[in-house]
């Protein structure tokens, strides 16, 4: 049987060239997320590879926290912690969930976007924690505010002095895409090499920190996660989330400690993502004003093409 293939003149390759292009340099080069919600449906399904992991709304007192269809980092779905989310009182809510899929891991990644309310920014309240009911805890992984607007990392156990008042300041009314990596295959806190080619410095700290936003690429704060002081040059090693673990966002799990504010498109991989695979995360919720305005110049090129041969 012959088969005949459209014909695709020069003309045509030039418009879609550019269009090429710019999707593969914004498409992600990382695997498929084990865990991944966009709140899209206002729910809070999985959408990722790995096993459990479906999230529930859980409100104390006033609290109000719901999942939206609107209103995210790209106009659809958003877990909403605005709706009477207040610190330091059991009046919160949070979204719940348990993981049955992720047992032992040599490295994580957990990327989320974050809008914060002015009085959250004077908080600690809590972004996520993984794997225990609050932030500190061994075989876990959280990030808290810390009261001025920076962030604080926990891996495996308490925070150091290493390990608070990281990143930028943030704003309010800002979406953030934040993430964090941990390597836990380094023998110590500052030898990673896993880190050092996943970022774009060369940094090999066993940890590193990424804040962007919605027009501007990520930066990496590197982070040393040991166990020991002064130096804390020791790795804490693999976290061991066992059979089944839970993930808690916008809050801990005794309510006391709510995020005002609004949280997006979170997902968690297995391995440190690299500095490149993490902006193209970025990215793919949020495409920059230029990816845009090519794709629609080729786009708009095409249609020209082929109502141009329909006249002819």
């Amino acid at each position: 049987m012959n088969v005949t293939l459209p014909r695709t003149n020069s003309r045509t390759l030039t418009l879609l060239l550019p269009c090429i292009a710019i999707f593969l340099v914004s498409s992600p080069t990382h695997g498929a997320a084990l865990y991944e919600y966009a709140f899209d449906s206002g729910s809070g399904a999985n959408t990722g590879a790995g096993s459990g992991g479906t999230l529930s709304v859980s409100n104390s007192g006033t609290g109000g926290v719901t999942f939206g269809t609107t209103g995210g980092v790209g106009g659809s779905g958003v877990l909403n912690l605005t709706g009477g989310q207040t610190y330091n009182t059991s009046n919160a809510g949070y979204a719940t969930g348990a993981l049955t899929g992720l047992g032992t891991q040599t490295g994580v990644t957990v990327a989320m976007w974050v809008k914060f309310s002015a009085s959250a920014l004077t908080s600690n309240a809590r972004l996520f924690v993984l794997g225990a009911s609050d932030v500190g805890a061994a075989g876990s992984v959280g990030l808290s505010l810390n009261g001025a607007g920076k962030l604080n990392v926990y891996v495996d156990g308490g925070s150091t002095a290493d390990t608070i008042n990281l990143g930028p300041t943030l704003s309010a009314d800002t979406w953030y895409f934040i993430a964090l990596t941990y390597d836990g295959t380094s023998s110590g806190s500052t030898n990673s090499t896993v880190q050092g080619a996943a970022t774009t410095d060369g940094n090999t700290k066993n940890g590193q920190l990424y804040v962007g936003t919605a027009t501007s690429a990520v930066t990496d704060t590197p982070v040393k996660i040991g166990l020991t002081g002064p130096n804390y040059n020791d790795s804490r090693g693999s976290i061991d989330f066992g059979a089944s673990t839970a993930l808690y966002l916008g809050n801990r799990a005794d309510y006391t400690r709510g995020l005002n504010g609004m949280i997006d498109d979170v997902s968690i991989y297995s391995g440190v993502l690299s500095q490149t695979s993490l902006d193209n995360l970025r990215l793919a919720s949020v495409p920059e004003p230029g990816v845009a305005a090519m794709l629609a110049i080729g786009a708009g090129g095409l249609l020209f093409l082929r109502n141009r041969r329909k006249v002819s």
